[in-house]
């Protein structure tokens, strides 16, 4: 899908058509001082009042703001870089049109809304999503959980089903993904995933959203053969896109490492965790078990050859499936 020439810019306040290459170089959509939002075509399309509710990670702010175009008003998340060399451009077209891929599945709310992508008054790109209402993030809610097993395997269940969406539709990997980008919110879902072999069909009494893609990549050809687009410019640009089982493994090895998280695992589970965390005969469990941060993960899979087949989104589907039926049904 993201392999066709020109996309329509419109919705976004961005000229009618437009194509990878003019969007990285292109004058975007203004924001003023006063926080009125005007089009390439200079119309107004939004005014902003902010909540004064900041977060955010090392490389992104995210601010929150009430969005009125003059006919409804909803909350919205503006994100913005924290230093001025960086730029948001490709991040927010890699979220945009993953989003529309899921939407294609009826799966659209799976990713937060892309509104806007502009331009601010100090001269940082910015752009705005759909705020997620009612939501937690996946090691907060796991860490209060109950029924962790139970939960635990919902959530890898779940995010492996969208992910098998996104690399299949798009050569997509998200390359950061960990527990704390994933969010959850407390409303039923259901998720069905159709191999060649085989059907999955995830019942779960919650909901997993995937954000921030301000690493994420996308692939063109076969799997392992080089990115073509890559938001950030922390990973290398040779780097290829997708590798399989690599978002997977981030996101196993980053609950793992989360003590109010593993110190609940049953010794059955922790078993299935540590065959996951096995890479060419490597226990990379003891190092998660070794180092309080998860950095480490990303040297692992930054290295051109890595691939961990035990950890592609089928593979843990059938693992799952295997060890506990139940969250099939």
């Amino acid at each position: 899908m993201w392999k066709q020439t020109t996309f329509d810019g419109s919705g976004l306040g961005l000229p009618s058509q437009f194509t990878l290459k003019t969007l990285v170089t292109a004058s975007l959509p203004r924001m003023t001082m006063r926080y009125d939002l005007f089009s390439v075509k200079n119309e107004f399309r939004a005014h902003f009042t902010s909540t004064s509710r900041k977060g955010g990670g090392s490389y992104g702010v995210l601010e929150e703001f009430w969005r009125d175009d003059g006919q409804k008003q909803k909350i919205v998340l503006i994100k913005s870089p924290r230093v001025k060399d960086v730029s948001l451009r490709v991040e927010a077209f890699i979220q945009w049109i993953a989003q529309k891929c899921l939407a294609e599945q009826n799966l659209g709310s799976r990713i937060p809304q892309i509104v806007d992508l502009f331009t601010l008054p100090d001269g940082k790109d910015g752009f705005t999503m759909v705020e997620v209402q009612g939501s937690t993030l996946a090691s907060t809610f796991l860490s209060q959980s109950k029924t962790i097993q139970h939960d635990i395997l919902h959530i890898i269940a779940q995010t492996a089903i969208l992910l098998h969406i996104l690399e299949i539709g798009l050569g997509l990997d998200h390359r950061d993904l960990k527990a704390d980008n994933l969010i959850i919110v407390n409303d039923p879902s259901i998720l069905t995933l159709h191999t060649e072999s085989t059907t999955f069909k995830v019942y779960s009494p919650f909901t997993v959203i995937l954000v921030d893609f301000g690493f994420a990549c996308l692939g063109a050809g076969p799997k392992g053969t080089l990115s073509v687009v890559n938001a950030g410019d922390t990973l290398p640009q040779l780097d290829p896109c997708p590798k399989e089982g690599r978002d997977l493994f981030h996101l196993i090895v980053s609950l793992y490492s989360v003590h109010q998280i593993s110190s609940q695992f049953t010794p059955q589970l922790e078993k299935l965790f540590e065959e996951w965390m096995t890479v060419d005969g490597r226990a990379t469990h003891t190092m998660a078990k070794k180092w309080a941060s998860s950095e480490w993960i990303y040297l692992l899979t930054s290295t051109k050859q890595f691939v961990h087949l035990a950890c592609s989104p089928v593979s843990i589907l059938q693992a799952i499936r295997a060890f506990d039926p139940t969250i099939f049904s």
